[in-house]
């Protein structure tokens, strides 16, 4: 009869033996065919109780005397494999609406706005081409999506800046360019303030000039984009 060794004893310990060939886990009560050896048995424990496993090749190959406790070290998190469920909630991240898409979407859009790029950029074969290759399970929006998430990005920007704005004293700055590929011509403006002791510059407005550029019409644009409310009662404009 062969010699049973220290890591097949633990091994059979979450076991009953059924016959020569199979064992019945204590734990779930399956069956498993052992074909002689701990292999199938050692398996069934890690893939289906792993709260409970150890891992047997860190274990001390030599049995503990009476007054000593087996030296057990936990199997690194790395070597397990994920559950079904988690591997599904791993995939479903990445469809529309998951947590990790919403995180991916904001990407193109700082995207667009930062390098002032078309919405249609989202649509180009080698945009699309290097998100396949970088992140294989994501999916990047339509333009029709991104022009979705740039209002809602902007709806909640303009609501976070605008509750900054409640002191008593701005500066103003504005900037009057010509658009040259259709000949428009565009005046911002821009708020600047001390927050924390720190310089917070803002653009609250563009506003494209369709008129002659006299000093009418170019402080009735003016008066119009920074004169809005701010909430709570309060009104971000020129004194009068």
């Amino acid at each position: 009869m062969p010699k049973i060794t220290y890591k097949q004893a633990k091994i059979w310990s979450s076991f009953d033996k059924v016959d020569s060939l199979t064992a019945r886990c204590k734990l779930c009560k399956r069956i498993v065919k052992t074909a002689g050896n701990t292999s199938n048995m050692a398996a069934h424990m890690k893939n289906n109780h792993k709260s409970v496993v150890v891992d047997i090749t860190q274990i001390s190959p030599s049995p503990p005397s009476s007054n000593q406790s087996p030296t057990v070290i936990p199997p690194s998190p790395q070597l397990m494999q994920p559950s079904i469920e988690d591997a599904i909630s791993a995939v479903q991240a990445y469809s529309a609406g998951g947590s990790k898409a919403e995180q991916l979407d904001k990407v193109p859009l700082y995207w667009i706005v930062r390098n002032e790029q078309p919405f249609s950029m989202v649509e180009e074969e080698g945009f699309k081409w290097f998100c396949s290759h970088a992140i294989p399970k994501y999916r990047p929006p339509c333009r029709t999506k991104i022009a979705t998430l740039m209002d809602k990005a902007y709806t909640e920007t303009t609501k976070t800046w605008r509750s900054k704005l409640y002191m008593k004293k701005v500066a103003l700055t504005t900037d009057v360019w010509t658009e040259t590929m259709n000949m428009k011509s565009f005046l911002g403006l821009t708020v600047h303030f001390l927050r924390d002791f720190e310089f917070a510059p803002i653009n609250i407005g563009v506003r494209e000039l369709t008129d002659t550029h006299t000093a009418a019409n170019v402080g009735s644009i003016l008066t119009q984009i920074c004169c809005f409310d701010i909430g709570n009662g309060y009104y971000f404009g020129p004194s009068l």
